[in-house]
């Protein structure tokens, strides 16, 4: 996808959004692949709304006035749901505290909410996992009594399941809490087709199934 984005610049206008972070706040997976999931915390997708709004004022400065407010409203709104999900996630007792996922996406989220995170699958949803790593997981499950694992939306849940039947097998019980949104919005025109939506939902299924 990175490939196709670069290509495209070539005969249109393309922003990469990260540019207008801080280069210290992005987290890389390794020594040169900077992981691209920092919507996963809001103080960070706040801050590149600026650009948005800098580009469509430059391609339409009529509306100026009306971007700028919608900006600063968005911000508060961001502002109020990242404090309500600290609050949410520090409520979860410290020994269940623990987000075992389908993919690497939640590695922002983690470091915005002090919620220690493991994935089953890389950063990216193509990469390679074998028998090794579905054990190297239960193991760590059992090992630390983690009581529920989550699948993605966009991830099919055989993965996590089987997860799930390794730690059954070796006595220890889990539950698969509801699918969160990782890579993918909900249905458009709803409130899940939304930033705010899968964020709330998210933080909402993490904290009543840990707690």
């Amino acid at each position: 996808m990175h490939d196709i984005l670069l290509k495209l610049a070539k005969s249109k206008e393309a922003f990469a959004l990260s540019d207008s972070l801080n280069q210290d706040s992005i987290i890389y997976y390794n020594s040169d692949s900077p992981d691209p999931h920092y919507w996963f915390d809001p103080e960070l997708w706040s801050q590149v709304q600026g650009l948005i709004a800098q580009v469509l004022i430059k391609n339409d400065p009529s509306n100026k006035e009306a971007y700028l407010e919608n900006l600063q409203r968005y911000r508060k709104e961001l502002k109020l749901i990242d404090q309500w999900a600290l609050d949410e996630i520090s409520s979860i007792d410290s020994s269940k505290k623990y987000l075992i996922t389908s993919h690497d996406a939640f590695q922002y989220f983690s470091k915005a909410y002090s919620l220690p995170v493991k994935a089953l699958q890389g950063v990216s949803t193509s990469a390679e996992f074998g028998l090794r790593d579905v054990a190297d997981l239960v193991d760590f499950v059992c090992d630390n009594n983690i009581p529920a694992l989550f699948t993605e939306t966009s991830i099919p849940t055989k993965f996590i399941e089987s997860v799930s039947d390794g730690c059954r097998r070796k006595g220890h019980k889990v539950i698969i809490g509801e699918s969160l949104f990782s890579d993918a919005l909900g249905e458009e025109g709803t409130y899940l087709g939304t930033y705010l939506g899968v964020f709330h939902h998210n933080v909402n299924q993490i904290t009543q199934t840990l707690k």
